[in-house]
């Protein structure tokens, strides 16, 4: 698999399921740093930003693999 700079490698390794999290999850245990609608627009984009390598669909309901989510997010520093 070719990466970019704004990718991770799409392996996620779950040691514990509390560390996926739904939009409203993640936005409730971070209010301050996330809104719901910047989660589900970064979702909605996933394939282009690389934040598929942090989602685990079961169904129609997204989760989020924190671990991998937070390794995302600081991988966008200074992305505009």
């Amino acid at each position: 698999m070719q990466t970019t700079p704004n990718t991770i490698e799409p392996e996620i390794n779950i040691h514990d399921l509390s560390e996926l999290d739904t939009i409203d999850e993640l936005t409730a245990r971070y209010p301050d740093k996330f809104s719901k609608s910047q989660l589900q627009w970064a979702l909605r984009f996933r394939d282009e930003n690389g934040l598929d390598a942090a989602v685990v669909k079961l169904g129609r309901r997204l989760y989020l693999h924190r671990p991998t989510f937070m390794t995302w997010l600081v991988s966008r520093r200074g992305i505009a």
